[in-house]
């Protein structure tokens, strides 16, 4: 996971990085430290049927995140293929047929940060309907989706 590439303020800078996604991010918990050292804004994406990278993992590296910036979108019915899968129904773990749109979200997020996008940024974080955890994305596992800035 990028967050090993170290995403403090010198790393962010040193790669030019204005904000990061970590789709479905498999993290080895004997290693992580207290308190992730991730200075940049970050999104974590994952879904609620995802069998290789359990949400459950996903959103204790979201927890260990201090630093905000930071987003945790986990959909319902999506599985660990959703972004290759995207509006295609799948049959595994189970059948699906809603349209998972996690490429629209990611883009504002991206847009918020690296474009500093006032517009796409209340697309993330404000509480409207239509924003991100307010309906906007579409079905999201219960408290999955949480976004602070």
């Amino acid at each position: 996971m990028a967050i090993a590439a170290g995403l403090d303020r010198a790393g962010a800078a040193r790669h030019n990085l204005s904000a990061v996604v970590a789709m479905n991010p498999s993290c080895q918990f004997d290693a992580m430290p207290v308190g992730l050292a991730v200075n940049t804004p970050i999104m974590y994406t994952t879904g609620a049927a995802d069998v290789v990278v359990p949400p459950a993992t996903v959103y204790a590296v979201w927890q260990a995140t201090m630093h905000k910036p930071k987003v945790l979108m986990n959909m319902l019915h999506a599985n660990h293929f959703e972004p290759m899968d995207y509006c295609v129904p799948t049959s595994w773990p189970a059948p699906v047929t809603t349209c998972h749109t996690i490429f629209p979200w990611v883009a504002y997020f991206l847009l918020c940060h690296a474009d500093k996008n006032e517009a796409a940024c209340e697309t993330i974080y404000g509480t409207g309907p239509g924003t991100l955890c307010h309906g906007g994305a579409g079905a999201m596992y219960p408290g999955g989706c949480q976004a602070e800035r």
